[in-house]
C-alpha cells in the first residue's frame, strides 16, 4: 500500500503543478508522457492513412501556441538558429522534389523537431526539474506495467484498427529500451528534490531489460546503471548509498552470469535479447542471407555506405525521399522488408542520407544543448543524462528517425538548456 501511495503522491503533485500552466506548455508535456509511456503503439495513434498522429499534434500544436510568448524575447542568436535550420530543411526538402512529400518530411524529422528546441527551453525555463522527473517516473512506470507481461508472453498485442496505426501493446524494442534506461535514472534517489528512490521498481526495469528484444537497449540500460552508481556517491545518504550500490552491483553480476550460462536460454522467452547476443561469421551471414543479427546489421550498413560512396554523394548525402536502403540492397540483411528506410543506425543513416555535412550539422544542433555540460560529472548531475540512453540506442536502432525518439530527445535537451541558462 505504501508503494501505491508513493505513486499516487507523484501523480497528485504533478497534476496540481501543471494545472495552471499555459495550454501549449501542457500539450508539450502530454506528448512526451504519451511517447514514453506507450512507446511505438501510442506514438502512432491518430489518422494513420494521412500520417497524422496525436503526439505530433500535441507537440507541434503546443509549440505553435507557445511561439507568441517566445517571439517577444527573441534575440540575434535565436533568430540566427531558426534561420539557418529552416534554410537547411527547405534546401533538403526541395532537393529531391520528384519524391513523395510525406517521405521527404519523414526523413527530415530529426531536423524538424530541433526547430522547437529554443521555444521549449524558453517555456520550461521557470519549471522545476522535479516536474520533469515526476513525469518521467510515471510514464516509465506505466510503460513497464504493460511491457513486462508482454515480454513474459502473458500479454499479446491487440489489433483494433481505426485510429490505432499499430496494434495496442505492440512494441518497438529499441524504444522500450530507452524507456527502461530512462526509468532507471528517474527512479534513483534525488536529494536535490527530496525524491526517494525505489529499488524494487528499478529491478523491474532491469528484468524487462534482460527479457526485451534489443541488444542496443541492453547497452543503454547498462550505461544508465553506471550513471546511477556514479550519481549515488554524492546524491544520497551514506546508509542509502550502500544499499543502492549493493543492489546495482548484484544486478550487474546477475546480468553477467546470465550471459555466460547458455543453459539458462531454455528457461527464458525465445524473443529475448539474451538469445540474440550470438555473433556468426561474416562469410556465414553472407552465404545464408541471414538478417537481424549483429553481423547482418554491419554488412547492411557497409553496403549502404559503399553505395553512397559509389554515387559520389558522401559529402552531401543522397537526400530525403530516396529509398536508399532498398536501392543499395542493404534491406536484405535487415528485416528483408523492402519498405525499410533506415539502416538501423542514425550514424550511418544520417551520413548516407544527409552527408557528412548534414550529419555534422545535426551534431551541432545537439551540441547547442551539450555545450553547458562540458564535463562528465556535470552531465550526469543534470537532466541531460536522459539524452544519453537515446543517443546510445540511436547508434544501433531506428530511434532518431522516429517521433518516439526525436521527440523526447529534443525535449530532454531543451530541459537541460533551461537548467543551465
Amino acid at each position: 500500500m505504501y508503494r501505491l501511495n508513493f505513486v499516487k503522491k507523484h501523480f497528485v503533485e504533478l497534476r496540481s503543478e501543471i494545472k495552471s500552466w499555459p495550454i501549449g506548455q501542457r500539450m508539450i508535456l502530454y506528448s512526451v508522457f504519451i511517447s514514453i509511456s506507450g512507446g511505438r503503439w501510442a506514438s502512432y495513434i491518430g489518422i494513420p492513412s494521412a500520417n497524422i498522429f496525436l503526439i505530433d499534434l500535441l507537440f507541434f500544436g503546443g509549440w505553435i501556441l507557445c511561439i507568441n510568448r517566445f517571439v517577444h524575447k527573441a534575440n540575434f542568436h535565436r533568430v540566427l538558429y531558426h534561420s539557418i535550420l529552416l534554410a537547411f530543411i527547405l534546401i533538403e526538402f526541395f532537393r529531391n522534389s520528384d519524391f513523395s512529400v510525406t517521405l521527404r518530411l519523414r526523413d527530415l524529422l530529426p531536423y524538424v523537431y530541433f526547430l522547437t528546441l529554443p521555444v521549449i527551453a524558453f517555456m520550461f525555463k521557470g519549471v522545476s526539474t522535479k516536474i520533469v522527473i515526476l513525469t518521467i517516473r510515471l510514464a516509465t512506470l506505466l510503460h513497464i506495467l504493460w511491457l513486462l507481461p508482454l515480454v513474459m508472453q502473458i500479454l499479446k498485442p491487440i489489433s483494433l484498427g481505426g485510429p490505432f496505426g499499430v496494434p495496442i501493446f505492440s512494441d518497438r524494442w529499441d524504444q522500450s529500451g530507452i524507456a527502461i534506461a530512462v526509468g532507471i535514472l528517474a527512479w534513483k534517489p534525488n536529494s536535490d528534490f527530496k525524491l526517494n528512490g525505489n529499488v524494487k521498481i528499478q529491478m523491474l526495469f532491469i528484468l524487462c531489460g534482460l527479457f526485451q528484444w534489443s541488444r542496443a537497449s541492453l547497452i543503454a540500460i547498462s550505461f544508465s546503471l553506471l550513471i546511477s552508481v556514479f550519481n549515488s556517491r554524492s546524491n544520497i545518504k551514506r546508509e542509502d548509498r550502500k544499499r543502492n550500490n549493493l543492489v546495482l552491483a548484484l544486478a550487474y553480476v546477475a546480468t553477467i552470469c546470465t550471459l555466460l550460462l547458455p543453459s539458462l536460454t531454455s528457461y527464458i522467452p525465445t524473443n529475448s535479447v539474451l538469445n540474440r547476443l550470438g555473433v556468426t561469421s561474416i562469410s556465414e551471414t553472407l552465404q545464408s542471407g541471414a538478417s537481424d543479427t549483429a553481423d547482418a546489421r554491419r554488412i547492411s550498413q557497409k553496403l549502404l555506405l559503399d553505395w553512397v560512396i559509389a554515387r559520389d554523394q558522401l559529402l552531401l548525402g543522397v537526400g530525403p525521399g530516396i529509398e536508399m536502403v532498398f536501392e543499395s540492397g542493404a534491406y536484405i540483411y535487415l528485416s528483408g522488408d523492402p519498405n525499410v528506410r533506415s539502416p538501423h543506425s542514425w550514424l550511418y543513416g544520417g551520413i548516407c542520407r544527409f552527408g557528412v555535412i548534414g550529419f555534422a550539422f545535426w551534431l551541432l544542433l545537439l551540441a547547442n544543448g551539450l555545450r553547458p555540460h562540458y564535463r562528465f560529472t556535470r552531465v550526469v548531475e543534470t537532466p541531460f543524462h536522459y539524452v544519453i540512453p537515446i543517443l546510445i540506442v540511436s547508434l544501433f536502432g531506428v530511434i532518431v528517425e522516429s517521433p518516439f525518439g526525436s521527440l523526447p530527445l529534443v525535449f530532454f535537451t531543451a530541459v537541460a538548456i533551461k537548467e543551465k541558462s
